[in-house]
């Protein structure tokens, strides 16, 4: 299954303020995130109020990005990404246009996807062999 932007709400509601949300995992968040080899969050750049979900659990200011397991569900909120410092910041997109914008620059995509238990041994085998890393396995009961 391929990661796709999912966009909630009506038209209207999204015109009158309402918030777009952006659905992902947890390897991609943190990537985003992540101050290393990241151009986005140079020079000043930073986010204020966005909210992020991770598997139907709101993150808190106690929590870390870094802590997020790379196969969980993640959705991105509201934000807003400034430019600059101090009396001299600007305004930028919503966190989630520019989650947008940094997706896509990336060469690589991130897939989440399920198979019987059974045969998880195979698939992780036949994904080596084509060269795609597989990475944080995640079994559920």
């Amino acid at each position: 299954m391929m990661i796709r932007t999912v966009l909630t709400g009506s038209k209207a509601e999204l015109e009158n303020g309402y918030q777009m949300t952006v659905k992902t995992n947890g390897a991609e968040i943190k990537k985003f995130f992540s101050l290393e080899n990241n151009d986005f969050w140079k020079n000043g750049i930073w986010c204020e109020d966005d909210e992020i979900v991770v598997d139907g659990h709101t993150m808190t200011d106690e929590n870390c990005i870094d802590d997020i397991e790379d196969s969980a569900v993640v959705t991105l909120s509201g934000g807003k990404v400034f430019f600059g410092v101090g009396i001299e910041k600007e305004n930028g997109p919503s966190v989630e246009a520019y989650f947008k914008s940094w997706r896509k620059k990336q060469n690589t995509v991130f897939f989440s996807f399920e198979c019987m238990r059974e045969n998880a041994d195979m698939v992780k085998k036949k994904l080596s062999a084509l060269g795609i890393a597989v990475k944080n396995v995640r079994c559920s009961i």
